[in-house]
């Protein structure tokens, strides 16, 4: 196969996977930094009174709009 030996293709194959792998938890802990960070500023914007919102009958927390 084109000349290259066994050990040069499966050593271009782990890296390649390794590389895929690296892609792949980085693009999962980038989402989760996200969420934290929009999480934690309603949560400081609900304690802080800066918004308005109201509990649904779930008990979830509903944001209003200024004009309710």
């Amino acid at each position: 196969m084109f000349g290259l030996s066994p050990d040069i293709i499966m050593w271009i194959l782990f890296a390649a996977a390794c590389g895929c792998t690296f892609m792949i938890g980085k693009l999962y802990s980038e989402r989760d930094v996200i969420n934290l960070t929009v999480d934690s500023t309603i949560k400081y914007l609900i304690q802080h009174n800066m918004i308005r919102w109201q509990r649904d009958e779930n008990g979830e927390i509903e944001i209003l709009s200024l004009d309710e």
